[in-house]
């Protein structure tokens, strides 16, 4: 009975944390093309200016020398998360306008953020076929996920580079929820441990 008491207790400290998967299907796009929403997550152009374009279900960030779109994305969710992970095309062309034709590497930088402070961050490099990007420990509990565009210098007049994100997985973090399922699971903890005392006291007290 004991042991049930107390798994019972635990079941209502502890709470699972929901996840939510960004697809760029189906969703909420601003009339100014630089918001995005969707199942619980919002992306945001962090330069305010509109994204390269949703193409085949998924969302192209892109920076050139004369096209003014976004190369910084900003993800967020109601209260704060971990990252699960994303996929993402990181391939690189230097020929976008027919200006030239040589290839470039170009890097990806992937940042978190919490309390406006950088927290966590990596980078991917490269170009070719979709990847899926599985993010370290630090990658949790999260306000913002930034991922941008590093600009690498080529002798292009115009060049372009572009990367392709989709699946964009995070698990929320439902602390308000969970304050006072915990605070409760405590004071009924605290109450059984102060009865299952008492009793144990009288009968030690009805043995003698």
């Amino acid at each position: 009975m004991k042991a049930v008491i107390i798994a019972c207790l635990c079941s209502l400290i502890c709470v699972t944390a929901s996840a939510a998967t960004m697809t760029f299907t189906g969703g909420s796009l601003s009339a100014g093309g630089e918001i995005y929403s969707e199942d619980g997550i919002t992306v945001t152009s962090v330069s305010g200016l509109p994204f390269f374009g949703f193409d085949n279900g998924d969302l192209g960030i892109y920076a050139n020398g004369t096209t003014a779109y976004a190369g910084d994305v900003s993800f967020s969710m109601a209260k704060r998360f971990n990252v699960l992970g994303f996929d993402i095309d990181p391939f690189v062309r230097a020929s976008c306008l027919g200006v030239c034709d040589a290839l470039i590497y170009e890097t990806v930088s992937i940042t978190g953020y919490r309390d406006g402070s950088i927290v966590a961050s990596s980078e991917i490099t490269g170009f070719g076929d979709y990847v899926s990007f599985h993010p370290g420990v630090g990658f949790m509990n999260l306000d913002f996920l930034i991922i941008g565009l590093n600009r690498v210098p080529i002798s292009c007049p115009v060049p372009c580079v572009q990367a392709n994100l989709d699946n964009v997985r995070l698990s929320v973090i439902p602390l308000p929820a969970a304050v006072p399922l915990f605070g409760t699971g405590i004071f009924l903890l605290g109450w059984f441990v102060h009865w299952w005392g008492r009793r144990r006291g009288r009968d030690e007290k009805e043995i003698l």
